[in-house]
C-alpha cells in the first residue's frame, strides 16, 4: 500500500458526499419550482368572496344602536346608555376613528362582542 493512498481515498469519499449533497439540493429546488408552477398555473382555484353579509360593520352598528333596546344588551352585554357612556369616555380620552375609517362605536362594539362571545378573529370577521 502506498503511503498516501488513504489520503486520496478520503478525498474521493469527501468529493462523492459533496456531489450527493449537491444533487439532493438541486432536486429539492427543482421539485419546489414544479410544485409552485402547478399551484400557480395548472390548477387555479376560483376566488370566492368570503365576507358576503348584507350588513357592513357600520350598518350592524346602526342596527344595534337604533334597534330594539334588548338587541344591544343581548349582543354586547351592556345597555344602550352604558354603551353611549363608554363611547363618550373613549372619545374624551383621545380615541378617534381608526386609520381605515372604523368609528369608535364600531371598534367598541367589536371589542364588547368579542368579550361576550369569546369567538376567534376569523368568526368576528363575519
Amino acid at each position: 500500500m502506498y503511503p498516501y493512498q488513504h489520503v486520496f481515498f478520503d478525498l474521493w469519499q469527501h468529493e462523492e458526499a459533496r456531489q450527493c449533497r449537491l444533487v439532493f439540493i438541486v432536486t429539492c429546488v427543482v421539485s419546489q419550482l414544479f410544485y409552485m408552477y402547478q399551484l400557480l398555473f395548472l390548477s387555479p382555484s376560483p376566488r370566492i368572496p368570503y365576507h358576503t353579509s348584507a350588513l357592513t360593520g357600520y350598518a350592524w352598528v346602526c342596527e344595534l344602536l337604533t334597534g330594539h333596546p334588548d338587541h344591544i344588551k343581548n349582543n354586547l352585554g351592556v345597555k344602550l346608555e352604558v354603551f353611549e357612556a363608554l363611547v363618550q369616555v373613549l372619545k374624551n380620552n383621545g380615541f378617534e376613528s381608526s386609520c381605515n375609517g372604523m368609528s369608535v362605536e364600531e371598534q367598541l362594539i367589536i371589542f364588547l362582542y368579542t368579550c361576550i362571545t369569546g369567538l376567534s378573529t376569523c368568526h368576528l370577521g363575519e
